[in-house]
């Protein structure tokens, strides 16, 4: 895959063997170094919840911040995963293996003994690989625990929702998108 130029907010982060930015919530594995893009470190996702910072670059965010997800998300507003910075999620959607490929799956892989492991089985995220993404715009946020799994709700109504299938926003006419600004 040719990756395209990152974003400014993106420039700083280090990249692995094939040239993929590291977001600032990877898991990295102690006997390698080597990020395992399918776990994410909690200690560093607490982090960015906790102090508004972007869980792709790691940075401070303003006034708005966005939520990737599939169609579960975008009816409830509930998700594992941090909110982001606009253009480090439209990059994260135009790039991401599992975001930008709707007919990927997710690796059967194990994962490594050093990662915590936090198995999601909640009725509000889509417990299987959605083809279709959404970004969400909000304002806010907060944590909750649901089943006993950390989980963060966005502030709702959103303020603005772009779908995105196969790493590219969605024309008007194959779902509404609204401004993103």
């Amino acid at each position: 895959m040719n990756i395209p130029a990152l974003p400014p907010k993106m420039m700083h982060m280090k990249r692995d063997k094939r040239g993929f930015p590291i977001p600032f919530v990877q898991f990295i594995v102690p006997e390698t170094g080597e990020p395992d893009f399918r776990v994410v470190d909690q200690s560093k996702a607490a982090k960015a919840i906790a102090q508004r910072l972007c869980a792709i670059c790691g940075k401070k965010m303003g006034a708005h911040v966005f939520f990737i997800g599939g169609p579960k998300c975008v009816e409830n507003g509930y998700f594992i995963d941090g909110p982001v910075h606009l253009e480090c999620g439209q990059f994260a959607l135009r790039t991401c293996p599992h975001l930008a490929r709707s007919k990927g799956r997710y690796s059967q892989a194990s994962k490594p003994d050093t990662a915590e492991q936090l198995i999601v089985d909640l009725d509000v995220v889509d417990p299987n690989k959605v083809t279709t993404f959404a970004l969400m715009k909000s304002t806010k946020y907060h944590c909750e625990t649901m089943d006993g799994y950390p989980v963060i709700k966005a502030k709702m109504p959103w303020k603005a929702v772009q779908w995105w299938r196969d790493g590219k926003p969605l024309r008007k006419d194959e779902l509404a998108v609204t401004d993103m600004d």
